[in-house]
């Protein structure tokens, strides 16, 4: 079934709740009962707009993708001219933090965590919904970071380096939603608001600049 963008209240609801109910009881444990329940909708709905559970969860998958991938664009159009120019370590770099800004501002925010714990969910069983979330989100922004991350040593990186360290980079921001309890309680903190996700930021940029920094000095060495 195509992965169009819903058209209609209708779909949006169903979406919505089935996204947050596959999240918790996994695709065999989501009935489509309980997903039109929630969604307030005939369980006909489902078939009139997706066809059947099947579509539904293929839907679901894409309609993930596509709001994480909202994050990210204004980052990317900013520097959409980097991939087609000369390099340009220095855009490069300020390509890297601002990447790094969305990636902290999605992940610390709360109404994120349910897109979250269905690509977590989705990826420990390598699902047809994780095949979609990765081709259309994951490998295409871990492509973009490493192409930066290249362009940023004056390409002192191999395309396995710089994917290695581009997974590094991501996978530090990720959990700050995947341990998310974990991080409040060893932090202090009762929530991530604007003071805590300056202080992530920070700590992230100092990242950056560490790994910059340390591959700049091996080629130099």
């Amino acid at each position: 079934m195509p992965h169009a963008a819903p058209s209609d209240s209708a779909q949006q609801d169903l979406l919505v709740a089935a996204i947050r109910l596959f999240s918790i009881y996994g695709y065999a444990g989501a009935s489509t009962r309980a997903i039109a329940t929630e969604a307030g909708k005939p369980m006909s709905a489902i078939t009139y707009h997706f066809g059947g559970k099947h579509g539904l969860y293929l839907a679901a998958a894409h309609h993930v993708a596509v709001e994480v991938n909202l994050v990210f664009k204004n980052a990317r159009d900013n520097f959409a001219h980097l991939a087609v120019s000369a390099p340009d370590p220095k855009a490069a770099y300020a390509a890297l933090r601002e990447m790094q800004e969305a990636a902290i501002s999605m992940l610390t925010r709360s109404e994120m965590e349910v897109y979250a714990r269905f690509i977590v969910n989705e990826q420990a069983d390598e699902s047809e919904a994780f095949e979609i979330i990765y081709a259309e989100l994951l490998n295409p922004l871990l492509s973009h970071v490493s192409m930066l991350l290249k362009m940023a040593t004056c390409n002192h990186l191999s395309d396995t380096e710089a994917q290695l360290r581009a997974n590094m980079l991501l996978g530090q921001l990720f959990m700050f939603r995947l341990c998310r309890q974990t991080i409040l309680r060893t932090m202090k903190w009762h929530t991530i608001e604007e003071p805590e996700h300056d202080m992530i930021l920070c700590s992230a940029r100092a990242q950056l600049d560490a790994i910059l920094d340390g591959i700049n000095k091996e080629q130099v060495g």
